[in-house]
């Protein structure tokens, strides 16, 4: 029975650090966003949806929302402690006209649109570059103030 113990915790401890370390990073991105989010509510400004996700270095995803005339946007990317780079860009219709990028060197990436009619527009998140080539995890939010 011993001889089959040891060998089964050791497989369940080693199972288990990959998914300490996926949780790890994603919590690192919610902490940087929630930081960010916490200083434009303290500002007056009313959190909107948000999501997690991971890309690899160079991966893009695009996510559509509906944004108000008379409203003012703050869209932040937060990449979490793997993240070195992550860019970011408001744009609208089928051309995919930027509006609004971000394209600093940083793990954080924010864009600030005041839309002059209410439709629905795009927010493109890239994973610039990570510090070890693989993937990142990051928080896409965002912020709305009326005008």
């Amino acid at each position: 029975m011993k001889r089959f113990l040891l060998p089964a915790v050791a497989a369940l401890a080693l199972a288990a650090v990959p998914a300490l370390q996926l949780l790890a990073s994603q919590n690192g991105a919610k902490v940087a966003a929630l930081a960010i989010m916490k200083a434009l509510s303290d500002s007056g400004w009313q959190v909107r949806d948000g999501a997690i996700d991971v890309l690899p270095q160079g991966g893009t995803k695009i996510y559509p929302a509906t944004l108000y005339f008379g409203n003012t946007y703050k869209i932040v990317a937060a990449g979490d402690e793997e993240a070195a780079d992550v860019d970011l860009g408001v744009y609208y219709g089928p051309d995919g006209k930027f509006l609004s990028k971000d394209t600093d060197d940083s793990n954080v990436a924010v864009c600030n649109i005041t839309p002059g009619y209410t439709d629905q527009f795009y927010f493109k998140v890239l994973m610039a570059r990570t510090k070890s080539g693989g993937s990142a995890h990051f928080v896409l939010q965002y912020a709305s103030k009326a005008k």
